[in-house]
This record gives structure tokens, C-alpha cells and sequence, in this order.
């Protein structure tokens, strides 16, 4: 059971049974939506906004948080593209690191987002992102 968003918690694994991989209400305890087909294994963070990113091998996910609806799917070779090694999510924002340098992507359609300064940052708010380099912590102003 992971955190899915306010009020809401993932539900995955074999120990849930035929119910699979759901996101649940947390007062009532009834399912909001199911997750997509086959991301039992996927690791997800929830940007803070309305989006789940989840992350496995080579492969990142975005889910929409209330509805459990697929909206992004990066896998290996697809569309040319080695999807990035995720550092970070933050209110639609996915962070991280790809074979040419730090990206940005949006977490809602995959599009490349500018990146600025070329960091990828470890921690993101609305203040501030976190970037270790060389064993040195550096903070850039968070923005848009």
C-alpha cells in the first residue's frame, strides 16, 4: 500500500488477490479505479498534483491519480527514445536523467519540458530542487 494522492492509497500485489491493482478511497475504504494491466511491479510516486508516476526496469508510466487512467506509457526503443532514469516528480513535472543529460518531461503527455538550469534534480518543491553533483548538494530555484 502506497500513497496515491489525498485521500487515496495503491493497492498491489499478490497478497491482494483477484482484486489487482487498485486505488482506493482511504475514508471509505471503496475503490476509486483500477490501475492498468500489468503494473503490479511499478513503483509509483504521486506528483503532488494529479498524476502517478510509476517507474520499473526500463519503463515509465504516468496514471492519472483519480481515475486510474493510463497517459503516458515510455518504454525501451519506443518511439526512438531510452526513457529516463526518474530522480524526481512534482506537480506534473517528471525528473530525471536520460542518455544525453538531465530532462524534464510532462508528466501527463511525455513531452519534453525545458530544463533549466540542466540539473536533475533529487527532491523538487515549490521552493526549491535538490541537485547532488559531485558529492556537492546544490539548490536552484524551483519555477516554470
Amino acid at each position: 500500500m502506497n500513497s496515491a494522492g489525498p485521500d487515496t492509497v495503491r493497492i498491489a500485489g499478490p497478497q491482494v488477490g483477484d482484486k489487482g491493482d487498485q486505488l482506493l478511497d482511504v475514508t471509505s475504504g471503496k475503490a476509486r479505479a483500477a490501475m492498468p494491466p500489468g503494473m503490479r511491479a511499478m513503483s509509483c510516486t504521486h506528483d503532488r498534483g494529479q498524476t502517478l508516476v510509476c517507474t520499473h526496469g526500463f519503463a515509465v508510466v504516468a496514471v492519472d491519480a483519480a481515475t486510474g487512467k493510463l497517459l503516458v506509457a515510455l518504454k525501451d526503443g519506443d518511439q526512438g527514445r531510452t526513457p529516463p532514469t526518474v530522480t524526481a516528480v512534482w506537480h506534473g513535472r517528471v525528473y530525471g536523467r536520460g542518455v544525453g543529460g538531465p530532462v524534464v518531461l510532462d508528466a501527463r503527455t511525455g513531452a519534453d519540458m525545458p530544463t533549466k538550469p540542466e540539473a536533475a534534480p533529487l527532491l523538487v518543491n515549490e521552493y526549491a530542487g535538490l541537485v547532488l553533483d559531485d558529492n556537492r548538494l546544490f539548490s536552484y530555484p524551483a519555477g516554470g
